[in-house]
């Protein structure tokens, strides 16, 4: 019998700021998206998903982040912050520029034993700052239909890039966002979604190969930020023949029936897929997100609890908070 210490498994959601810096205009605000979630493992090492947003000056969202491990860390008396795996889901920038700060801040700091990534296009820069700050640290490309464990957490590969561009020769043409890995946790009896940014033809995918008993989950990680990207133009044959609807992502809610729901995203954004009236101020009207899906997700039977990760202005980092969403409260 091991004689090493166990820690409680606890899963994390962290506030998200917005991409203000880069939308100028005067009177329009910034959308409330990008995820940053962890998990502290029985061995008091840590899983990372992403990480949020920033640029080469400044990053909020890295100084929210290294701040939390450490908070944990000390919490269970663990003296090195140590990540066992740091996955990056895909590489917009609402999910990896953190790093442009949190590397050259924090590397000498954390300790990562593997990042999972398989980059699609021209990540050249995101391989460069792996290469320049973690040098040693192994980069692996996952493939579909592997598990792998960490500490006490299986973690089942659902879906990778080169499975759905196998699937849809098309389908980051139609989407650079079904390039996100989808990984599924298996905890302490409990299992969690996690699905970046999977847009139409990936959720197509998953309903095209498991069954309601393979994608059953009791908490999902919902994609994109709770939003439907159907008003890309460049989708227009998709939606002709009925394939890139909501009807796919809708299909596979139903088979995932989650009992909770993690919308990585501030109110603003998780209330402007869902009501009418409601919006982002973009020259002098509104910019919405609705989505027919995120509306069919909120009204399924199973779901018990919405947690949506929420906003902070990145001039008051004190204000970020963090939810923890596991273990599930009964």
């Amino acid at each position: 019998m091991s004689t090493e210490k166990q820690f409680p498994t606890r899963g994390y959601i962290l506030s998200v700021t917005d991409d203000s810096a880069n939308r100028p205009e005067p009177g329009n605000k910034g959308f409330e998206n990008g995820m940053s979630i962890f998990f502290s493992l029985s061995d008091g090492t840590f899983l990372v998903v992403d990480g949020g947003q920033g640029n080469d000056t400044v990053s909020a969202d890295a100084e929210h982040l290294y701040r939390r491990l450490r908070e944990k860390a000390d919490e269970n008396g663990v003296e090195d912050i140590v990540v066992s795996a740091w996955v990056f889901t895909h590489s917009h920038g609402d999910h990896t520029y953190f790093i442009r700060r949190f590397f050259p801040d924090y590397s000498d700091r954390v300790t990562v034993r593997e990042f999972w990534f398989n980059p699609v296009g021209n990540c050249n820069w995101i391989l460069n700052r792996l290469a320049e700050f973690y040098p040693n640290t192994p980069v692996v490309a996952l493939k579909a239909g592997e598990e792998r464990e960490l500490a006490n957490i299986k973690v089942e590969v659902m879906l990778t890039p080169e499975a759905i561009e196998e699937f849809e020769p098309n389908a980051f043409t139609l989407d650079y966002n079904n390039s996100s890995l989808i990984l599924r946790l298996h905890i302490d009896g409990k299992t969690v979604l996690m699905t970046g940014d999977a847009s139409e033809q990936a959720m197509a995918y998953l309903n095209a190969h498991f069954d309601a008993e393979d994608l059953k989950c009791d908490v999902l990680q919902v994609p994109h930020h709770g939003f439907f990207k159907s008003h890309n133009k460049i989708n227009e044959s998709w939606r002709r023949d009925k394939l890139y609807s909501d009807d796919h992502t809708i299909a596979a809610y139903a088979k995932i029936a989650p009992s909770v729901a993690l919308f990585p995203c501030g109110e603003l954004h998780f209330r402007s897929t869902s009501e009418p009236n409601t919006g982002y101020p973009r020259n002098g009207g509104f910019h919405r997100f609705k989505s027919n899906s995120t509306i069919a997700l909120l009204n399924q039977r199973s779901l018990e609890k919405v947690i949506v990760a929420g906003w902070y202005d990145r001039a008051r980092p004190e204000t970020a908070v963090c939810q923890c969403f596991f273990p599930i409260e009964e």
